[in-house]
């Protein structure tokens, strides 16, 4: 009995920090269909209602961390004294990034397993919203032609959650952990990840998968992958053939007469995730050009969080005058124009401490640790590859 009441106290404990950073994940969600006040507050008032309650650990101060504290200073100080026109909006995309690191760095290792497990429930959730809005048109919240959002408003944001735990699950698979389950959420998440039609998010794929093999080569020569990267490889290679398959049926069934070869070859060209990369890529490089001669302006200071947005507007040229955007699609280009140099040497340092301090913990770590680390310097790869084109 006392055994049972033991490991009843430890999955309390375990779990406990869910019941507060479940719900701001829901409100962080929410926000991205319902800019509102309200759901901005309620997303950081959670993630602070831990602190009541006493966080586990104590704030590590390892240099990775405090480089992350001296990012969210050049911020801070950036859009504190060269941004006029402070918002409770952008306030928010600083402190909730940095009250999630701060709570996730005082988590305990068994703490933080169980948040992941539990998001990544919502994560296949919502995976299966993105595959029934691909499929059947229905519960559309932000129409983005036959792209799937679940409900984000942009594909490329979705692309993005769903890569950053697609690279932990193929981790843990070709690392024996899970079989089957693993491998059926891998292939539920890359589907769902295929249907976003993310050519930004395509690119950071590849650059996270070559990194997860060339992590575990490095750091475990002997480890015999080529089975289970075989059965991926085949899985993947499957829904891809029946993606492209469902592209190129709704490229022919609405105009296809089947009338010769050159016909079928542009429906197969529309069909393509690939369709419609001139058009995307010139608004990308004129969104680049802005903020490079922006950048020329003000190389040093920036010219305020948050405001590459006004510059669009401004300075936006034909044929995409009337797009509207905040971002330049490249965070590296935009965090040196909004916070100068200060903000983008604190962005390398940190991304820079990330993998040195990564390796150190691949050196020195064994079993399950080892794969964590390993998961997380593939969905980092993913994500800061991203970064430079979404």
């Amino acid at each position: 009995m006392s055994e049972l009441r033991h490991s009843g106290s430890v999955i309390k404990r375990a779990f406990w920090p869910s019941f507060f950073i479940l719900p701001a994940f829901a409100f962080t969600l929410i926000t991205n269909l319902n800019c509102n006040l309200l759901f901005w507050c309620a997303g950081c008032a959670l993630l602070l209602g831990m602190l009541v309650f006493g966080l586990p650990k104590r704030f590590p101060a390892t240099p990775l961390a405090l480089a992350f504290c001296l990012y969210i200073a050049v911020l801070l100080g950036n859009h504190s004294w060269l941004d006029p026109a402070v918002t409770p909006e952008s306030i928010y995309f600083i402190a909730y990034p940095a009250g999630s690191f701060v709570l996730f760095s005082c988590l305990t290792r068994a703490q933080g397993m169980a948040v992941f497990r539990l998001v990544m429930v919502v994560v296949c959730l919502l995976a299966g919203w993105g595959l029934l809005q691909y499929l059947t048109g229905e519960l559309v919240l932000t129409s983005m032609g036959t792209r799937s959002t679940a409900l984000f408003t942009t594909p490329n944001t979705f692309a993005n959650l769903l890569g950053l735990f697609l690279l932990p699950v193929i981790a843990g698979y070709l690392y024996g952990k899970g079989d089957r389950t693993l491998y059926g959420i891998g292939c539920l998440l890359f589907a769902a990840f295929l249907t976003t039609q993310s050519r930004g998010g395509y690119l950071a794929m590849f650059c996270g998968a070559v990194s997860l093999l060339l992590v575990i080569y490095l750091c475990n020569r002997d480890l015999d992958i080529r089975n289970r990267l075989f059965r991926l490889l085949c899985g993947a290679g499957l829904i891809l053939t029946l993606f492209l398959g469902v592209q190129y049926h709704r490229a022919v069934d609405s105009d296809w007469q089947g009338s010769g070869m050159t016909e079928a070859i542009a429906d197969l060209d529309k069909a393509l995730p690939l369709a419609g990369m001139a058009q995307s890529g010139g608004h990308r490089l004129m969104l680049y050009r802005i903020a490079w001669q922006r950048i020329k302006e003000r190389p040093w200071l920036g010219h305020g969080y948050f405001n590459f947005q006004y510059f669009n507007t401004r300075d936006q040229q034909q044929p995409f005058i009337g797009f509207s955007t905040r971002y330049v699609h490249n965070d590296y280009l935009q965090v040196w124009l909004e916070t100068g140099i200060a903000g983008l040497l604190a962005l390398l340092v940190m991304i820079s401490l990330f993998y040195y301090q990564s390796w150190q913990c691949l050196k020195t770590s064994a079993g399950d640790d080892r794969i964590v680390c390993i998961a997380l310097v593939a969905a980092l790869g993913f994500y800061f590859a991203h970064a430079m084109v979404d």
